[in-house]
């Protein structure tokens, strides 16, 4: 028996209906969506920050150690004092201030290399009694000779301060341009 064999048109037909069909079904499964989520290994993220942070901290207590060794040097010599301050990077000016108002007319004040019209103010623990050329920055003198030998004043306004307690009288105060200290981390 012979089968009847189709037309090539009705083939022709079936293999379109057919092309149909798969299209629309790939339109279908084009169209949906699923998002499956993966949490990220952050161990080595959190590893490598704490690194960081070890090596900032560990950069911050250096810094103040270098600054710590300039405030312990004798008040003597300026051109001593100079040649460190040069040495440790962001001094604008060291200080020795006394808290005695009798001993303030001894206070020193030995200030880096000025940029090009800049004044830099004079740390001052008393109000000045007479107008100065120069601009002062008063400092509360219970925050230098109350509990901690050491410590930094950062007020709103007025410029970075470390400061060291040399004596029970006289403390040592170095102003620090921030802005080149932070160009320096940032290197």
């Amino acid at each position: 028996m012979l089968m009847p064999s189709l037309s090539p048109r009705i083939t022709l037909l079936l293999l379109l209906s057919l092309a149909a069909v798969i299209l629309s079904g790939g339109l279908r499964l084009a169209r949906q969506s699923e998002s499956v989520r993966v949490d990220r290994d952050r161990d080595a993220l959190r590893r490598f920050s704490g690194d960081v942070q070890g090596q900032l901290l560990r950069l911050d207590e250096l810094y103040e150690s270098h600054l710590a060794r300039l405030a312990r040097t004798l008040p003597n010599d300026k051109f001593i004092i100079q040649r460190k301050a040069d040495g440790t990077f962001g001094v604008r000016q060291f200080s020795l201030l006394h808290h005695d108002r009798s001993h303030a007319a001894g206070d020193v004040h030995v200030q880096e290399a000025a940029r090009p019209g800049e004044r830099t103010p004079v740390p001052t623990l008393f109000e000045p009694s007479t107008p100065s050329v120069r601009k002062s920055v008063l400092i509360d003198a219970e925050k230098l000779f109350g509990d901690p030998e050491s410590g930094w004043i950062d007020d709103p306004g007025k410029p970075l301060i470390f400061w060291l307690r040399r004596t029970s009288d006289e403390v040592a105060v170095l102003m620090i341009d921030t802005a080149s200290v932070e160009g320096a981390v940032s290197r």
